[in-house]
């Protein structure tokens, strides 16, 4: 590498650990609670934006995404959380049970909480797409069409969590940021196929 190169490196680098920063601060200003799904949105929408603007402009554009999609953020990650919560318990309960009526409510309960964690995943990876109704609608059939791929990025996600689990400082200096540019590439991936046409083939 050239020093112009080793330069541009270290700048994506700054940028990843500062969003990542910006991202445990604000969460902390909406007290965890309130702050933790606005954060991870606007995570999600300014690290499409690393490699254009400068720092000053990235925290300009965090600050921006966050205080536009704050309820809108909350609204469906509490929700959505709530029923992945309601059907991780229902999917325990049904499988602990014998009967084999309750085991055939426990598989669609489960394949109803992959979905649901799919569904909610596309929801912030396009969180300022949603704005109508039949938007809602289009993301859930996008779901379903590209639920291989939702899969992949909640396995990256369950890796994320071992990970962390051995090296907790990962996710301070940057992981969080770079775990979302992983998603975030995979779901830019598949969208493009599908709106190129290869979803036809």
């Amino acid at each position: 590498m050239n020093n112009n190169a080793w330069t541009r490196f270290f700048d994506i680098v700054f940028k990843y650990v500062l969003i990542n920063f910006l991202a445990f601060f604000s969460s902390i200003l909406g007290l965890f609670l309130f702050g933790i799904f606005p954060a991870l949105s606007a995570l999600l929408f300014t690290i499409k934006f690393v490699k254009q603007q400068t720092w000053r402009e990235l925290i300009m554009t965090y600050w921006l995404a966050y205080k536009s999609n704050f309820i809108k953020a909350n609204v469906y990650g509490w929700s959505l959380s709530l029923l992945s919560i309601y059907l991780f318990f229902n999917t325990r309960i049904c499988f602990q049970l014998s009967p084999l009526i309750f085991i055939l409510f426990g598989t669609l309960s489960a394949m109803a909480l992959v979905l649901t964690l799919a569904f909610g995943l596309n929801c912030f990876l396009f969180l300022d797409e949603l704005i109508h109704r039949k938007d809602l609608k289009s993301l859930f059939f996008y779901t379903i069409y590209a639920l291989p791929t939702s899969l992949l990025q909640i396995g990256s996600i369950g890796l994320f969590l071992i990970l962390i689990s051995f090296f907790p400082a990962f996710i301070l200096f940057g992981g969080l940021a770079a775990l979302s540019k992983i998603n975030l590439y995979l779901a830019m991936k598949k969208t493009t196929k599908l709106m190129t046409g290869e979803i036809i083939k």
